[in-house]
């Protein structure tokens, strides 16, 4: 799979190697998103999944994080190369 436009081919060679290595949980890069990139990407344009909106899980846990939902599902990845 060719890199999503808002990766450089060095960003989403990274990523998936870092996805890779991750292996309890499956990876994808809309959840990986923050709010302000992805505002970033769709204003230049550069995102595949405009509609993404992001929640945070884990409340008031050490695992609290804010995660990005690709149009009301994940994006995810294949480290082996597909999508």
């Amino acid at each position: 799979m060719t890199n999503p436009p808002c990766f450089t081919p060095e960003q989403w060679q990274a990523y998936r190697e870092a996805a890779a290595l991750d292996v309890t949980r499956c990876a994808s890069y809309c959840r990986d998103c923050t709010p302000a990139y992805h505002a970033e990407m769709v204003e230049a344009k550069k995102c595949w999944h405009p509609k993404t909106t992001f929640r945070t899980i884990c409340k008031g846990t050490p695992d609290e994080e804010t995660i990005g939902v690709m149009d009301g599902k994940r994006a995810r990845i294949n480290t082996n190369g597909g999508e």
